[in-house]
């Protein structure tokens, strides 16, 4: 974690520290400092590879953790996956995308059902 900047060094020792405490049986999981260390790097590539930026998102995995009654430590690909925005909040005009047609949109439908969203967008 030697590379990583300040900020970002403290926000993945808060996210240890906060998986840590809402199981402390997590925390026994790693016999070593070298283990933790190799596990915050983990954490920090898994952010960095999979754009996990925001505070929400950290919160929302965070908040999944002390959910979950999984009795060890989440992988980080686990983590990540708890961090990821819903995608029907992240875009609810695709609830509004329901087609009979079984076929593929071709280019130029999927082009024009972007510029209808669009404008639709726009004059909200």
């Amino acid at each position: 974690m030697n590379n990583l900047s300040p900020e970002a060094a403290l926000l993945i020792n808060h996210v240890f520290k906060s998986l840590c405490g809402a199981k402390p049986s997590w925390r026994g999981g790693f016999k070593t400092n070298d283990d933790v260390n190799a596990y915050k790097e983990a954490l920090a590539l898994t952010f960095m590879e999979n754009g996990i930026t925001t505070q929400d998102e950290v919160h929302k995995g965070l908040a999944e953790a002390r959910r979950n009654d999984n009795p060890f430590m989440p992988s980080t690909g686990e983590f990540l996956k708890w961090c990821q925005p819903d995608k029907t909040t992240s875009r609810p005009e695709h609830k509004l995308l329901i087609c009979e047609n079984k076929e593929p949109a071709t280019e130029e439908e999927r082009e024009q059902a972007h510029k209808i969203l669009k404008d639709l967008r726009d004059s909200l």
